[in-house]
């Protein structure tokens, strides 16, 4: 569902190591009770055992 001046973005952070961890990002802006803009809210949520899983899934799928 699209809501005005919500975003959100799923990407990956790979390490020098090589390890690869992904992330779910959503910004959303916050408001005083004025209605006027006070800041933002950041939510980051790590999804690497969501997006493992779902690789896992999709390899085994086209095995069938």
């Amino acid at each position: 569902e699209e809501r005005p001046g919500i975003f959100s973005d799923n990407s990956f952070i790979r390490s020098s190591d090589g390890c690869t961890k992904w992330y779910s990002a959503t910004s959303t802006p916050h408001h005083d009770i004025t209605g006027k803009l006070s800041g933002t809210i950041i939510i980051i949520k790590d999804i690497t055992d969501r997006k493992e899983f779902e690789n896992k899934l999709t390899q085994s799928e086209s095995l069938l």
